[in-house]
């Protein structure tokens, strides 16, 4: 059976893929149970985040880091020295000496259930972080305005209100983004065949200005 446009558009949301100022790629993704095949799925989306990077047009050195964010709403790190550790965080780096590193790829996976705040600011911020996780979602139509009083957690509120948008405004969303990027197009197109008037108007200009050179050097216009 082939699922639903919204059921589909819901899953794609999940994850979620930000660029810095300075081109590193972070790709964030939430699982609500573990498995052993998830970290397969973490090492592939990563590896292709990071290979996209690379057209024709470029060079290696220009390929920037790819990090890899996971919370994990389940434990899988169970042994007993790990018993307490929910932050984990993974290098590709040499065995016998963890100070060399091939950069390009990291990974971290946090394991919500263990986490537990260690003062008063820091449970506070959980509680609200763990508000937003638990309580909005794109049935959500108010939202608590201590969420909202968080700066990083109204922004996180804007993106799960774009993410809970109905298939009609959707598709409004993306005729307006389509029309935006016609008339940016547009826009760039006579600016380019401005400036190639302008070209084409310095070289006649160009031609003249050495005919003129000529002609007074006694030159004939015939041989001009």
């Amino acid at each position: 059976m082939i699922p639903e446009l919204t059921d589909v558009l819901r899953n794609t949301i999940v994850d979620v893929r930000c660029t810095d100022a300075e081109k590193k790629q972070f790709i964030v993704e939430m699982q609500l149970y573990w498995s052993e095949s998830f970290k397969s799925r973490v090492l592939l989306n990563a590896s292709k985040a990071y290979v996209m990077q690379l057209d024709k047009a470029q060079d290696f050195e220009l390929l920037q880091p790819v990090y890899a964010l996971n919370l994990v709403n389940d434990t899988f790190e169970k042994s007993p020295e790990m018993a307490n550790e929910y932050y984990h965080y993974y290098k590709i780096v040499n065995i016998k000496n963890t100070q060399k590193q091939i950069e390009g790829l990291e990974f971290l996976f946090v394991e919500l259930p263990k986490f537990t705040p260690q003062n008063r600011a820091e449970k506070r911020l959980h509680e609200l972080w763990m508000r937003f996780l638990t309580e909005i979602n794109e049935n959500t139509e108010v939202v608590p305005r201590e969420l909202l009083e968080n700066e990083l957690i109204c922004e996180a509120v804007g993106y799960m209100e774009k993410a809970a948008y109905t298939k009609a405004q959707l598709e409004a969303y993306d005729k307006w983004k389509i029309a935006a990027m016609t008339e940016r197009s547009a826009l760039k197109d006579a600016r380019r065949e401005g400036e190639k008037i302008g070209i084409e108007k310095g070289k006649i200009e160009e031609k003249l200005e050495i005919a003129q050179k000529l002609f007074n050097l006694g030159i004939s216009i015939a041989q001009i």
